[in-house]
């Protein structure tokens, strides 16, 4: 399982966001699924700012032991990212309401789908049967 969402959270952090959000909508893939990846990958990209933030200021700030050596601090850093992250994640929300964000994803590009396309995700489908089953 953690395997699954280390898979998803690379896959996520590695795709052009609008690209993906148009290839969801061209296979219609209901609005739920396009909203949590559009979260998941906003959030990780303030996950991984803040965090690298905080343990960036952590550093800088020890100068005899490692630094997550402190479990004491270490939860204190880590409580701090989740706080920053919560906040940041509001205003975001706010700024999106602000410029008219009702919950739609509105696509203005069109996906052209080829046979190549379908060719590609049969072979990836088959070599993900063929690793599971052998």
């Amino acid at each position: 399982m953690l395997l699954i969402l280390l898979a998803n959270l690379i896959f996520i952090a590695s795709q052009n966001i609008s690209f993906m959000l148009i290839t969801l909508n061209e296979l219609r893939i209901f609005r739920p699924a396009a909203q949590l990846i559009l979260t998941a990958y906003r959030y990780f990209h303030i996950f991984t700012s803040e965090a690298t933030n905080a343990f960036r200021a952590r550093v800088l700030r020890t100068t005899t032991e490692l630094p997550l050596t402190n479990f004491r601090v270490t939860g204190w850093v880590i409580e701090k990212i989740l706080y920053r992250a919560i906040e940041r994640s509001q205003r975001i929300y706010a700024a999106l309401t602000l410029r008219g964000y009702d919950g739609n994803l509105y696509l203005f590009r069109k996906l052209e789908v080829s046979i190549f396309d379908f060719l590609f995700l049969a072979g990836w489908c088959s070599l993900i049967l063929i690793t599971v089953f052998l």
